[in-house]
């Protein structure tokens, strides 16, 4: 019987394997409070079942061969599960064992493809796969990042906050230590990442609930600015089925029996902005004023 200890040991190594970190067995076993025997057959027995060869100790340290799953996709505790599971499904029965490992390639093929691979939505994988993974896991345990940023010299140092789609590319938004700021970058121009041990205390972002409202990239966690728009039925059927953020309110114009009031709060005007352009002239702005001044800018400066 799997005793809670045994859990705890199998989660560790686990972790430091999706952290791509060596894996020196005396340090794991003090680590752990454990002996080098312990650990020896934690590999050979458990952590050995989810790669296609054995892993084997070189005198210095354990090589980790390919995985036969995409480990990055679950987490250290997921892992130890399904390690668990095709374990005995190996013993007990090879079929159920050959079919368990096509079923975690067909959900990892599945996410990939729904969550990562529409076409209306800036391709994530396979180009920045291993990137998205470190992040994520950073962010699940609040460690600091360090990463170069497309062909900048200087070196990113933040606290990665969230990974998000806005307008169909994806997002990194973080708190950056070097500007001392809130600031996103664009995930695709992040390169070289280095996970730090510096866990970061999530409550001092008190900001981070906003980060949800986001809707464009010129979202900024400074700026509130309530915005009230006129609608024809046309965007308002569109808007009402799919809301730009949480603050968003469609009811009846009072005042005029075919219209619509839209109310929402952004941050920067230039979050709405694209979208009453789209609409014009289905869409009018009530306020503010410097919203109104915004589109009449865009609008003198387009040129067929």
């Amino acid at each position: 019987m799997t005793k809670a200890k045994d859990l705890e040991r199998y989660e560790y190594i686990f972790t430091k394997i999706r952290r791509g970190e060596e894996l020196h067995p005396v340090e794991i076993a003090e680590y752990l409070g454990c002996n080098r025997k312990t650990i020896t057959r934690d590999f050979e027995k458990i952590i050995s079942v989810l790669f296609e060869s054995p892993i084997e100790y070189n005198g210095n340290k354990w090589i980790v061969p390919k995985p036969i799953i995409d480990i990055r996709a679950y987490t250290a505790s997921n892992l130890v599960s399904i390690a668990l599971l095709l374990k005995k499904a190996y013993h007990e029965d090879p079929y159920l064992y050959d079919k368990s490992i096509e079923l975690f390639d067909f959900l990892q093929e599945k996410v990939s493809h729904s969550v990562y691979k529409q076409n209306s939505i800036e391709e994530l994988f396979p180009s920045c796969k291993d990137e998205f993974y470190l992040i994520k896991n950073a962010i699940e345990k609040t460690q600091e990042i360090k990463f170069s940023f497309h062909y900048d010299d200087n070196v990113k140092h933040v606290q990665p906050l969230k990974i998000t789609n806005l307008e169909q590319y994806w997002y990194l938004f973080c708190y950056d230590l070097e500007q001392s700021s809130f600031w996103i970058y664009h995930f695709k121009g992040i390169k070289n990442i280095k996970v730090l041990d510096q866990i970061f205390n999530l409550d001092e972002h008190l900001y981070r609930d906003k980060l949800e409202n986001a809707i464009n990239a010129y979202f900024n966690i400074y700026e509130k600015n309530e915005v009230r728009l006129r609608l024809s039925k046309a965007p308002m059927k569109v808007l009402k089925r799919k809301q730009l953020n949480s603050s968003q309110k469609i009811y009846k114009d009072e005042e005029f029996q075919d219209k619509y009031i839209m109310d929402i709060t952004v941050s920067d005007l230039r979050e709405i902005s694209p979208l009453v352009q789209q609409w014009i002239p289905h869409i009018e702005v009530i306020y503010p004023e410097n919203l109104k001044n915004i589109i009449r800018e865009n609008l003198k400066n387009y040129t067929l």
